[in-house]
């Protein structure tokens, strides 16, 4: 059974059909959840702004239900509820794109990117600032391990006392470990053609960190690749190999969200928490359906 696409409503950037259509991408004979997943299709358009006044009254007025009054004032002098949504609206065109290409509930990047937005805070920019020593205590001891002139006339540089790895950077609050272990994952995959990286090597990891701070694009495509590398994970409270993302139940999607965040009471809390603002970009999501 296959699916016609409308091609009445492509407006150049997105389908839209009915259902998803796979191929059989791995020769097997049949199109399921294994098939490599390669092809777009509708599941959502962009947003509109005739609603984003409304859309922001109902998710201010989550946030404010789920975040404690110290948690409503700890990122004062960064990202308001308003300017999250801003950012959201403004990178909607790569956010459509990333929900069709990987056949991912727009509202799940949605949500996700909201909430890391909203508690990003002053310890945040302190603990990159760390991890740009870390990187630039590297290069010296890189360039003095070099130099037979520099090691003969000075000792070898010392890590700083305040440094660090790695660190959860850019609009997602990725780490580098993580979106590693989640490119290479979706490398296998073949559901992006991409390097492998090497975690251990600080190098590799200091292209992606630094990607992931400075490039928002890539942050937020790296949020779908760990949203679906997440639910691979032994440790996701729902851990499945099923890639129907766009059919995923909602304790599937709370999952989701969960993991993103890690594992543990804190970490469901998250899932929790997230959903309900996740419910509401969905609902105002299919208005743009109609």
């Amino acid at each position: 059974m296959t699916y016609e696409l409308d091609k009445s409503q492509y407006d150049g950037s997105v389908f839209v059909w009915s259902d998803p259509c796979l191929n059989d991408t791995d020769g097997d004979g049949l199109w399921d959840s294994e098939d490599p997943l390669v092809l777009k299709y509708g599941i959502c358009n962009k947003m509109s702004y005739d609603y984003k006044e409304e859309l922001y009254k109902e998710i201010d007025a989550q946030i404010k239900e789920d975040f404690s009054w110290v948690m409503q004032n700890k990122n004062i002098g960064y990202y308001t509820t308003k300017e999250c949504l801003d950012i959201i609206y403004e990178y909607d065109d790569l956010i459509t794109q990333l929900s069709n290409t990987y056949m991912i509930p727009k509202a799940i990047i949605q949500s996700v990117l909201l909430r890391e937005l909203r508690c990003v805070d002053i310890l945040d920019g302190l603990v990159d600032s760390a991890v740009i020593n870390y990187f630039a205590y590297k290069y010296e001891l890189d360039n003095y391990n070099n130099s037979t002139t520099q090691q003969y006339l000075t000792e070898p540089p010392t890590m700083p006392v305040f440094s660090k790895k790695d660190s959860s950077t850019g609009l997602g609050q990725i780490f580098a470990e993580t979106a590693i272990k989640a490119n290479n994952w979706a490398v296998d995959k073949k559901i992006i053609d991409n390097d492998i990286f090497d975690y251990n090597n600080w190098k590799d990891r200091e292209i992606i960190w630094t990607r992931l701070k400075d490039d928002n694009k890539y942050n937020i495509t790296m949020i779908s690749i760990v949203l679906m590398w997440g639910m691979q994970e032994d440790d996701c409270l729902m851990q499945t190999m099923d890639r129907s993302f766009w059919k995923f139940s909602d304790e599937q999607i709370k999952a989701m969200l969960t993991r993103y965040n890690g594992i543990g009471d804190e970490a469901v809390n998250y899932g929790n928490e997230t959903f309900k603002c996740y419910q509401i970009f969905n609902s105002y999501n299919k208005l743009d359906l109609k």
